[in-house]
């Protein structure tokens, strides 16, 4: 029972209880009692008398802005298009202040804590790394969301020019929480590594402005000229496309797979990748800093695998050259999972192993913990399988479609396929081998 509210919490739910009832109880749980450091984080920004200020000078300055820009738009230009005009602003200087803002303020949290020596103070509490890093998230998470919260009235000067519906803006305002949650996860995935705040601010915004910069150019402009060919309702060269693209495309599968599942794996893929480093570096070294990022890699292998090849069944010709680009794509995730995986011990230590017999973890928990065999065996298995699901993909459609050169582009397919999964076994052999060569030599 809670000791605040006398209510059940997720520990008395017995394990053999339905999983809609322990759901039901983590849902009160997080209603009832929230997370002690997402409320501690929260009166500490309260007191602090900068916060206000620094919104309303954010909100003043983008206010000023955007009535310059329009003032100087609507002088020759017509309404519409300085509504247009306004739209991309706006939400490009707002990607800007979420991208740059949202990593620099949470790569100040975990990293104050240890400079500020609390972090033993806060270890000490027993709310384990998972709960404090769902704290440090939602904390900074908060903080992001009142700076898109202050630009909302600023973010509505283009509807009413005209140009864009209310409903582009919505969806490009539901965008930037979401780009929010990446960067928040992030800016807390450098900060777990660091013991100083300003070292880590440093190398977030030494990271994380370029590569804003490079997914602006290369995801919004780039971009916008390759969907323009399949929706022409969409502007070419538009750095703010995909908010219009939900209101003007046509539905069908290229709408599912390009502007529903291909979002949600790239934000989604990652963001929760983040999460799990965070919790793995906040971890002891007896710990167990596995299973989430194993966990994490079982489910977003085969999701991955599944948004990459989708693309493939939209394409109207050469769909064996979008099927070897999906397996590119698959290798090199493999290929980054093999280095991730590198770093895993060679097993689980004995607090580990007491705590799985106390618990009774089955045999799948126990696979996907610590242990450089199982996470090689793991990647072998899950890789294969993906890359050979997309070589079968390849291979069937190509034969549907027909034509006298079918069947050599199904060999195709079917070789450049074969070679990767060859190399994706060679190189998780390799990190095995690596990392049990040099846990050995020292020993030596």
């Amino acid at each position: 029972m809670s000791a605040q509210t006398g209510r059940p919490t997720l520990a008395d739910a017995p394990p053999s209880s339905r999983r809609i009832d322990r759901a039901r109880i983590r849902v009160e749980n997080l209603k009832n009692d929230p997370n002690p450091i997402w409320m501690r984080e929260m009166r500490q920004a309260a007191r602090l008398g900068r916060t206000p200020i620094i919104l309303a000078v954010i909100t003043g300055l983008m206010a000023l802005l955007i009535c310059a820009v329009g003032g100087v738009a609507s002088v020759k230009a017509e309404p519409a298009k300085v509504g247009v005009a306004l739209f991309h602003t706006f939400f490009s200087l707002a990607f800007a202040v979420v991208t740059w803002i949202g990593p620099a303020v949470a790569a100040s949290t975990i990293a104050s804590e240890r400079s500020g020596r609390t972090w033993e103070a806060l270890s000490l509490t027993g709310l384990g790394p998972t709960t404090i890093a769902q704290g440090k998230f939602l904390a900074s998470l908060t903080y992001i969301s009142l700076y898109i919260v202050m630009l909302v009235p600023v973010g509505a000067l283009p509807f009413l020019f005209g140009g864009v519906s209310a409903t582009e803006v919505l969806a490009a305002f539901a965008l930037l929480f979401c780009f929010g949650v990446l960067s928040v996860a992030f800016g807390l995935s450098i900060s777990s590594q660091f013991s100083s705040s300003a070292v880590a601010i440093v190398v977030t915004l030494l990271v994380a402005i370029p590569l804003s910069l490079m997914v602006y150019l290369l995801g919004g402009v780039a971009l916008s000229v390759a969907v323009h060919d399949l929706w022409p309702a969409i502007p070419k060269g538009a750095p703010v496309w995909l908010p219009t693209a939900y209101v003007r495309a046509e539905l069908g599968l290229e709408y599912l797979a390009f502007l529903v599942l291909a979002p949600l794996v790239v934000i989604g893929v990652p963001a929760w990748f983040l999460y799990e480093v965070t919790v793995a570096n906040m971890g002891g070294v007896s710990d167990d800093r596995s299973s989430g990022i194993r966990r994490w890699f079982l489910v977003s292998a085969p999701a991955f695998c599944v948004a990459a090849v989708v693309p493939t069944f939209a394409v109207p010709s050469d769909r064996w050259a979008a099927t070897a680009i999906a397996l590119s794509l698959m290798f090199i995730f493999l290929t980054t999972m093999a280095f991730v995986f590198a770093g895993e011990p060679l097993g689980p230590s004995r607090r580990v192993l007491i705590h799985w017999e106390r618990r009774g973890v089955g045999r799948l928990r126990r696979y996907l913990g610590p242990g450089i065999t199982r996470a090689v065996s793991l990647l072998m298995i899950l890789g294969t399988l993906c890359l050979g699901l997309q070589m079968a993909v390849g291979v069937i459609l190509e034969l549907t479609a027909g034509g006298p050169l079918a069947h050599q582009n199904a060999t195709r397919v079917v070789a450049f396929g074969g070679y990767l999964v060859g190399y994706c076994l060679f190189l998780a052999g390799l990190s095995a081998w690596t990392r049990a060569r040099s846990w050995w030599q020292p020993c030596s």
